[in-house]
């Protein structure tokens, strides 16, 4: 009886589940096998995929290459020709830009040349040179104009310091009863006048009262067009360096003062070249500004110095 139940059990319900296990190792060993078959054959179809793909890029390239090295051939003459006539043309290029620079450099040295020693040679020709560096009018001046020159460590600078010493000379021998001392005030930890005032009064033993001071003599041309419109000034002796009396002496009679000049050079100084380069720009600037008559950075109310 019992073995008829059971074989009925096993008939109706599969293994029993000592059989179970095995069967199911059996069927995931089975399903493995499969899938590493699957993903071999897989493998194996994208190599050749790849590489049937890479013998047909190699095959493109080839017949590519050989195209383009027919069509080279056959287009080689007019790639030269046309070469050559590129490069033809690139040097005529070439060599008419270097031709124009070279004649833009020529036009603009040469109008400097004109303008710099045009400029000085009018200059030069307003005036005697003997008159310019007497320093005495003919009739008492108005007063004796000093132009500044720079101040080192707060003291007049050895230039200005003769400036300050024949203009003291010329006030003692009576030229003027008044000395006019211009320069650079603009900022307030640079007071030129006030060093030349100093100067004067206790170097050279000069009365303060006879001393004016300008603040805004910033430039040649504004110390003169300030001594005729700011201090009334008619006749002025101008007190300064040989090769600067030329340009401040033209400045001052071309915008209406009577003007006589006095040589301060006493000594050679260094920086002579430089001056004399700054002198030549200076002289083509004030040339103009002659012409055109600006008005200077500051005038201000009259105070007369008479």
């Amino acid at each position: 009886m019992n073995r008829v139940r059971e074989k009925k059990r096993t008939a109706n319900f599969g293994p029993t589940k000592k059989e179970l296990p095995q069967n199911r190792r059996q069927l995931r060993g089975k399903a493995a096998r499969k899938r590493k078959a699957e993903r071999k054959q897989t493998a194996q179809a994208r190599r050749l995929a790849r590489a049937e793909a890479a013998q047909m890029r190699r095959q493109l390239r080839a017949e590519k290459k050989a195209l383009h090295g027919q069509r080279r051939t056959e287009r080689a003459p007019e790639r030269k020709e046309a070469c050559r006539n590129a490069s033809g043309k690139r040097k005529l290029l070439r060599g008419l830009f270097r031709l124009a620079l070279a004649g833009a450099l020529i036009c603009l040295i040469a109008f400097l040349t004109v303008v710099i020693r045009g400029g000085s040679f009018i200059l030069d020709l307003q005036y005697d040179e003997e008159q310019i560096q007497s320093g005495l009018p003919e009739e008492k001046a108005d007063c004796i104009l000093i132009l500044g020159a720079g101040l080192w460590g707060g003291k007049p600078s050895p230039i200005l310091r003769e400036r300050l010493d024949l203009g003291a000379e010329l006030y003692r021998s009576g030229a003027a009863p008044k000395l006019l001392v211009t320069g650079d005030n603009g900022r307030e930890d640079y007071n030129e006048v006030q060093a030349m005032e100093d100067y004067l009064a206790e170097e050279q033993g000069i009365p303060r009262e006879d001393i004016v001071r300008d603040h805004a003599g910033f430039c040649t041309y504004d110390s003169m067009v300030r001594a005729r419109d700011v201090f009334c000034a008619e006749r002025v002796v101008i007190v300064t360096q040989k090769y600067h009396l030329f340009r401040a002496c033209y400045i001052a009679n071309a915008v209406g003062l009577e003007a006589v000049g006095a040589d301060a050079g006493r000594s050679a100084l260094s920086g002579r070249e430089a001056r004399e380069l700054r002198e030549c720009l200076a002289r083509v600037k004030d040339f103009f500004w002659c012409i055109f008559r600006p008005n200077p950075r500051f005038l201000g109310d009259k105070i007369p110095i008479k």
